[in-house]
């Protein structure tokens, strides 16, 4: 299972479990009104305030599990960008950012073309970004093509 279909099946449970939680608590709240004979002084209405309190924080923190599994994702691609572009030269910078308009990956002799620099300059760019870990280039026949990591 995925894990946005996670997310979503937490989310849905809480929904459920949101339910419960206000049904018991107005069952508890009318059962306390009822039963209390001290007014606003008895202790059952803040042992109803904790339970409140408790039950609507744990609804709170599973919704957040249930968020982050949903976003988790796209929060770690995010991560990875900014560590991928912290040490990059401009060069280098735009190479990446060639790649990503081109869905990560491009041909080296594309590369050449786009950027209209010589076959070396392309290659030293790119043993450098290989060396960060940034791109990876697989032989085809006489190019490689280059991906984005």
């Amino acid at each position: 299972m995925k894990d946005r279909q996670v997310g979503y099946l937490v989310i849905a449970f809480c929904a459920a479990l949101l339910l419960i939680v206000i049904s018991y608590d107005m069952t508890l709240a009318q059962l306390v009104s009822t039963s209390c004979t001290h007014g606003s002084a008895c202790p059952m209405y803040a042992t109803l305030k904790m339970q409140r309190i408790i039950s609507f924080t744990l609804l709170g923190v599973l919704v957040l599990i249930g968020l982050y599994f949903i976003f988790s994702r796209k929060i770690k691609e995010i991560l990875k960008e900014r560590k991928r572009d912290v040490n990059l030269t401009d060069e280098e910078r735009n190479i990446v950012s060639l790649l990503k308009s081109n869905d990560n990956s491009l041909y080296q002799s594309d590369l050449i073309k786009q950027t209209e620099k010589s076959k070396v300059q392309i290659t030293r760019i790119l043993d450098r970004l290989e060396a960060k870990k940034v791109i990876d280039r697989k032989r085809r026949g006489m190019t490689n093509i280059i991906i984005l990591r």
